[in-house]
């Protein structure tokens, strides 16, 4: 079982938060997440740092399937780790804490935390990590497969030389020249059985993302799902074709949006976190997105 740690910033320090008013104190109060770990299927454990004031009395949970938009908060006594259940695969959560004392007086949120929780099926899946992570480590993030995937493979684009790098746990190390990946990547993992894969992190309020005149296997960072043409408007005029592979279609996983072609043969429509795009552009450019 692994760890998959996230450490969120508390604002403020202590010396300077003591002079404020009890209520002022409580409302701008943020409380740093410490990690996610994935427990089984699309349960998560999260835990935090405590705070120390006299009169906490606890924390509270909040969670939904869209940045900043939770539902009725998992009340908690003077607890610092609390196991959620039932979260549904192929989506992405996002957790908060806050904390309130004797008087129910409450904190404001905490940093926000996400989860893409992956269906994985069996044979060929083209998927990303689109949150940043607390390890690149390629032992790291593909520790909660462990035993159920045979290969994977990535495409470096700037790596004109050799831009295939692969990962076989069976092969020998000098073979593997993939040893770590990031937010930025497009992942192909060849699976030998279905599985729920969940990828703990922290969205970037913005990120950039090089591309390569050709073809370039990359994530999407958005926060959540966006039209095609809002996802990449910061590239218009600039690519030619963007395909997924959603393995989750058996019937007809390969998906494409050409921006010349009739609407009628596009059948990409969205970019959404947690999956892998293969984008050819016309020149070597930057995608940046924003969330």
């Amino acid at each position: 079982m692994s760890k998959n740690k996230i450490r969120l910033k508390k604002f403020g320090d202590s010396s300077q938060r003591t002079l404020l008013h009890l209520f002022t104190f409580l409302l701008s109060l943020l409380i740093p997440l410490a990690f996610f770990q994935v427990l089984w299927a699309a349960d998560v454990r999260l835990a935090w740092d405590p705070n120390t004031e006299p009169n906490l009395a606890g924390y509270r949970i909040y969670y939904g399937t869209a940045p900043r938009t939770y539902g009725s908060p998992i009340n908690l006594g003077n607890v610092t780790s609390h196991t959620i259940t039932g979260l549904a695969a192929g989506r992405t959560y996002f957790f908060a804490v806050t904390a309130y004392n004797s008087l129910n007086l409450e904190s404001g949120y905490s940093e926000e935390a996400a989860a893409v929780i992956q269906n994985l099926r069996t044979g060929w899946n083209l998927i990303s990590a689109p949150a940043l992570m607390s390890s690149s480590a390629i032992a790291d993030f593909l520790a909660p497969l462990s035993g159920l995937y045979e290969k994977v493979y990535v495409y470096i684009s700037s790596d004109s030389a050799d831009p295939w790098k692969m990962f076989d746990p069976a092969a020998p190390s000098y073979m593997n020249d993939l040893q770590s990946v990031n937010s930025g990547m497009g992942i192909w993992i060849k699976m030998k059985q279905n599985a729920e894969f969940m990828l703990p992190g922290m969205f970037p309020s913005g990120s950039t993302i090089p591309l390569y005149t050709g073809w370039n296997l990359i994530s999407y960072r958005g926060n959540r799902s966006r039209p095609v043409t809002e996802a990449l408007s910061s590239i218009s005029g600039k690519y030619e074709k963007v395909t997924a592979y959603v393995s989750t279609d058996s019937a007809d996983p390969w998906k494409m949006f050409d921006p010349a072609a009739p609407s009628y043969m596009n059948d990409l429509t969205v970019m959404e976190p947690g999956l892998g795009y293969w984008i050819k552009v016309r020149e070597n450019c930057s995608l940046v997105v924003n969330n």
